[in-house]
């Protein structure tokens, strides 16, 4: 049954990776060099800086880190700014975005340590990003706290995550994702004829973003439970979810993914203790009011304003997201510039002192 909803082909697949690999070459041309223009412009108003990144993105669907560097990466060379992803380039200062695992990191912290030791005055800043409650894992704080101790700024992406790892350090700052306001925007929103098209993402396959909860929409949909609603999962998702009524998405990314999210009118997360996430910062900046699960971490400190929470009766939830739409989709157009890329990379900024 699960092979029979997929939408995608292997002939889709192929020119999704011709895109991809297209657009990493644009990329990698982006970050690589700054325009003339900007560098003139930054020049002139001085304070030119070049910025270390440890993570070098990837063009395609690979989790909210990816999506940040890229975001990150692309902002600070539109501002003027060089932006490398290692310590060759002298960097006047530093953006460490991935402490946990080492094949994706592009230096690590020995390494910035003994940068350090000949550059003392550089800023270091981590964003802060994970925890083991999310992953199920044992590890991933002791790293997190490790690579901090090197760091003189830290950001964490929610104001839950820094009272989760309760750090006594200095020059703190808390700084919701955002995503690419240029790709994410609102479509023309729901006319009221059925059916109301739900839908949710994720990159990762892990049971913790909720798919026991999907699982139960999803049942309750081709039951009649819930009737006038159809369900569309996109991305990935574990090996032994069983669908039966479901529209299934292989992974998108940017546009693509922008496009199918627009023509939906409702999103879904049932993600627990998400550290912040960036799937239903994407969903909102399309227009889509969230049902969100109370145990979602950082997810209800944005959702709280334009969504319905639930705990044990998502089913109900997304009931009343539907029939409160009108009011739902009102709050998420209040709150879009919250939502977006640049209001969270203007805070960035002002962390590295490059603004």
């Amino acid at each position: 049954m699960r092979d029979a909803w997929r939408t995608f082909s292997p002939l889709d697949r192929i020119v999704t990776s011709a895109k991809r690999l297209l657009d990493g070459i644009r990329l990698e041309a982006l970050l690589s060099s700054i325009t003339v223009e900007a560098r003139r412009t930054r020049e002139a108003k001085g304070g030119f800086k070049t910025i270390a990144v440890n993570w070098r993105p990837k063009s395609e669907a690979w989790g909210g880190g990816n999506q940040f560097a890229m975001i990150i990466g692309r902002y600070l060379a539109n501002q003027g700014h060089k932006v490398t992803f290692d310590l060759k380039h002298k960097p006047d200062a530093i953006l460490l975005i991935e402490g946990v695992e080492p094949k994706r990191a592009t230096f690590f912290t020995n390494d910035v340590e003994r940068y350090l030791r000949s550059n003392p005055g550089v800023v270091v800043a981590h964003r802060v990003n994970e925890c083991d409650k999310r992953k199920g894992t044992g590890y991933v704080d002791e790293r997190l706290r490790q690579t901090n101790s090197k760091a003189n700024r830290t950001v964490f992406i929610s104001q839950w995550l820094k009272d989760y790892h309760g750090w006594e350090t200095t020059d703190q700052h808390v700084v919701w994702n955002g995503c690419d306001e240029e790709i994410f925007f609102p479509g023309t929103g729901w006319d009221g004829s059925p059916p109301f098209r739900l839908v949710t993402h994720h990159w990762s396959p892990n049971w913790n973003k909720g798919f026991k909860i999907y699982q139960e929409i999803d049942r309750a949909i081709a039951t009649g439970y819930l009737e006038g609603v159809t369900l569309t999962v996109i991305g990935s998702w574990p090996e032994d979810c069983r669908w039966k009524a479901a529209r299934l998405v292989g992974p998108l990314w940017g546009k693509a993914l922008a496009d199918e999210l627009r023509n939906h009118h409702g999103y879904v997360t049932a993600s627990l203790w998400e550290p912040c996430g960036m799937h239903h910062v994407e969903a909102a900046s399309c227009g889509l009011p969230v049902a969100y699960h109370e145990h979602g971490g950082g997810i209800p400190e944005m959702c709280s304003r334009y969504g319905i929470e639930f705990f044990d009766d998502p089913v109900e939830a997304i009931r009343l997201l539907k029939s409160r739409y009108v009011e739902m989709r009102q709050n998420v157009i209040r709150n879009l510039a919250s939502l977006s890329a640049t209001a969270m990379c203007k805070a960035y900024t002002r962390v590295l002192e490059c603004g």
